[in-house]
């Protein structure tokens, strides 16, 4: 069945019914579980508040100071690496969205290399890490980070020596 763009789907009504319905039972035949269940979300959910209130500034600071123009501008030079490595761990929401963009700066000299460095340090998102560190610990989270940035640089650097350092549309940056 294809829903027209109006229409929208009732799967998330039906997992919603379904839900309250089992902890209907639950608190019908074992309220002492269910009660359990309610005290272990509230404690998770004030541990992790803050966490979530740093994750929604940095979104915010993120989506409001970096824009399609300040990309173009420190995507140049021996920095651009850098800057790739730096814009792919701010860079937030569906990938599919930053594929247009990709797309204009790739026409604009962006090297192959750069998009791949970009896209690979997206896998870092710096508003997730307190909640890492909450759960792993400062000294995991340097550590893997440093070593997924890194490991980055070099498959950009990689894919630039397949490609001869340029994109199919024009030369490298």
């Amino acid at each position: 069945m294809k829903l027209r763009k109006s229409e929208k789907s009732p799967t998330p009504l039906i997992f919603l019914a379904i839900t309250v319905f089992m902890f209907l039972i639950l608190i019908i035949l074992k309220p002492e579980v269910f009660w359990s269940i309610i005290n272990n979300s509230i404690k998770l959910l004030i541990t992790i508040l803050p966490s979530l209130l740093l994750v929604f500034l940095l979104l915010v600071i993120t989506n409001y100071f970096i824009t399609k123009k300040t990309i173009v501008k420190h995507f140049q030079g021996k920095h651009g690496w850098l800057t790739a490595i730096i814009f792919g761990m701010l860079s937030s929401g569906p990938i599919y969205m930053w594929y247009p963009l990709l797309s204009d700066l790739k026409d604009k000299g962006l090297s192959n290399g750069f998009i791949a460095t970009f896209l690979y340090n997206r896998s870092i998102k710096l508003p997730i890490l307190p909640l890492m560190v909450s759960y792993f610990g400062i000294v995991y989270v340097i550590v893997l980070t440093l070593v997924m940035a890194l490991t980055s640089l070099l498959q950009g650097l990689i894919i630039n020596k397949i490609t001869g350092g340029k994109n199919e549309h024009s030369n490298s940056i």
